[in-house]
This record gives C-alpha cells, structure tokens and sequence, in this order.
C-alpha cells in the first residue's frame, strides 16, 4: 500500500525518536518493517501485549533471516535484552521493576 511507503519515509527521515501512531489496521507493522529493512540501529517497538506474537511473526516472515537473528521478544521485566530490534508490551516496559539488564 502506498501509505506503508509513506510511513517508512516518515520513520527514515525522523533523527532520533521515531513514532509512527495509525490507527489499527492501517498497516503500522508493514511500514515499520519497511524502516528496519533499511536501518541498523537497535530498535525498540512498543506494542499491546496482544500484539507481541503477531509483531514476532511478521518480522519473522519480512526480515532478511540474518536480520531477524538480531529480534528480540521481551515478555517478563527480567529478561535480558540481547536482541538489536526489542518488541515489548507496553504494560511490560513500564513496570517499575523493569531494569533492562545488558550482556
């Protein structure tokens, strides 16, 4: 869809801090996938936690395989972040205990 293009320009050309907020089924994920083809910053994507096998999935299926070796799901405030693209629920990322533990 051409909107997708359009929010991955949008999150290429961002400096530092980037937020795509579309409404639900507008293709957030395509677009952001799109970004991260392109980029090789770590990435952390905020999501439901509803959301977070369905982010897993389309990284799984759209990363180049070397890429999504760098993909971490984080489920619990104790897991260690070793992935370069973190997925994190919401609900997880703002718990006062989350220290995110580097390796």
């Amino acid at each position: 869809m051409p909107h997708q293009l359009d929010g991955k320009n949008f999150l290429l050309n961002m400096e530092e801090f980037k937020l795509l907020h579309w409404d639900m089924g507008t293709g957030k994920t395509m677009a952001a996938i799109l970004a991260l083809r392109e980029i090789e910053e770590p990435t952390l994507i905020l999501v439901h936690k509803v959301a977070l096998e369905h982010w897993r999935r389309e990284l799984e299926a759209e990363l180049p395989p070397d890429r999504f070796e760098t993909v971490q799901v984080i489920k619990t405030a104790k897991d260690k972040i070793v992935g370069d693209i973190i997925v994190v629920s919401y609900s997880t990322a703002t718990r006062p205990i989350m220290r995110p533990s580097l390796v």
